[in-house]
């Protein structure tokens, strides 16, 4: 599959005729690396903190509880690393043809501001969402091309946002009175 992307990239020409040269796909290739690297750095241990949170408290099996942290974090790199493969290539085409048309040149971009942004977060111990961030420098670089997708998607992504953080709070606040911690 990652060898039929490299093709349809290398193939892809430029609005003044011109192929993409393999400078421009190799940055491409490169930014995205980032940004994958960007997400591990942030996000593996968001979740590996649960896992552990988890064993300490159900014990699932021994081995998952020793003191070492590498075996927690290791399943959940797998588990996302899986994660990605089965559904990432979905959201890649959501976000990258119906919320902005991304080209190599703006992939690239994209790419670099979305790993700047998460990897200056995670030494401060925010946990942004990496979907989230690329999802905002691709609206930018739409902005900026001034170019909209055919099937625009662009409405739904900003709708989910709008309509995800209230309805988690009332969620909670419904779950919290129900259950009265005291």
């Amino acid at each position: 599959a990652m060898l039929r992307v490299v093709s349809i990239v290398r193939r892809k020409k430029r609005s003044n005729g011109r192929e993409i040269g393999r400078a421009g796909v190799s940055l491409h290739w490169l930014s995205s690396a980032a940004t994958s690297f960007a997400r591990a750095l942030n996000d593996v241990p968001k979740i590996a903190a649960f896992l552990i949170l988890a064993s300490s408290i159900v014990p699932v099996t021994p081995w998952l509880q020793s003191e070492s942290q590498f075996l927690p974090i290791a399943l959940v790199t797998i588990a996302m690393a899986v994660g990605s493969l089965c559904g990432g290539f979905r959201v890649l085409r959501v976000l990258a043809y119906r919320v902005a048309t991304v080209k190599s040149g703006s992939g690239v971009v994209a790419n670099l501001g979305t790993s700047l942004l998460v990897l200056a977060a995670s030494p401060l111990g925010l946990p942004v969402s990496t979907t989230h961030v690329s999802s905002g420098a691709l609206i930018g670089v739409r902005l900026v091309g001034k170019q909209k997708p055919k099937q625009d998607a662009l409405k739904n992504v900003l709708f989910g946002w709008i309509v995800t953080l209230p309805v988690a709070a009332a969620f909670a606040a419904t779950a919290t009175r129900l259950i009265s911690f005291p």
